[in-house]
């Protein structure tokens, strides 16, 4: 089964995040780790009454829909069959959801105020994610600021396709085109080889210290928007195409 049934391990291990990692595959050791990785993207942190919060995500049954989500992308897009994770959101985040991927597992962080249709535009971003990420074969170390744009631009350019424009992520409409062509001309582009785990890599995409918030990710929609214009082609067409691929036809507008 992908979707791993943490709405009966949270009952039992929702007060001590280690312990519930640990109950659904993580390396024990691994587990802290893990943890404090995943808090930065939207994961619970300790607290008092976060069995109230589970008991609100069961009741509107998350886990059953999500089953049927992941069995009719896994289907489009021939993806891979990886575990998918549901934890409560932190309290303390702004937003309703977040969610992070590997190549080999998905979380997501929920509300119980999430609709099933943005739960479906939340998973098709990270699975997208987890799906490229088999087919480009590459390991982590490898993945570029390129790479990485990329990778948000047709996340969200997916979520377009399947669920409507006005399902995208916000940081998609933050910036004005002016701007987006500046911040790619400026930043971004002079900085497409710097490598994930870099710290320039992690200002430009995340938008830190004097760059924009999200910065990266909303240069990476424009970019796949811009080529789309002039190149029409499906999600399932754009999945394996190699990064550079959307960089040469921008230049070519230019």
């Amino acid at each position: 089964m992908s979707v791993i049934p943490t709405n009966k391990l949270l009952k039992k291990h929702g007060e001590s995040p280690e312990k519930l990692l640990a109950s659904c595959g993580v390396n024990k050791d691994e587990a802290r780790s893990l943890y404090t990785y995943l808090k930065g993207f939207g994961m619970y942190s300790r607290t008092t009454g976060i069995l109230d919060t589970v008991d609100e995500l069961i009741e509107k049954e998350y886990w059953t829909h999500l089953e049927k989500i992941e069995k009719k992308y896994k289907k489009k897009w021939r993806g891979p069959n990886v575990p998918i994770m549901i934890f409560p959101l932190d309290q303390r985040r702004e937003g309703k959801m977040s969610g992070v991927s590997f190549k080999d597992k998905i979380f997501l962080f929920l509300t119980p105020s999430v609709s099933r249709k943005k739960l479906e535009a939340l998973f098709i971003h990270e699975y997208h994610h987890c799906v490229r990420m088999n087919k480009l074969l590459k390991v982590n170390k490898e993945f570029t600021l390129l790479d990485s744009i990329v990778f948000e631009g047709l996340a969200e350019s997916a979520v377009k396709e399947y669920c409507g424009e006005e399902y995208i992520a916000d940081w998609c409409k933050k910036y004005k085109q002016p701007h987006l062509q500046r911040m790619w001309n400026t930043s971004i582009k002079p900085n497409l080889d710097a490598k994930k785990g870099e710290r320039v890599h992690e200002s430009l995409l995340f938008g830190k210290g004097f760059a924009p918030r999200m910065m990266g990710y909303a240069v990476g929609y424009y970019l796949i928007q811009q080529w789309l214009a002039d190149h029409p082609a499906s999600t399932v067409k754009m999945l394996s195409l190699p990064s550079e691929t959307f960089i040469l036809k921008e230049e070519e507008k230019s």
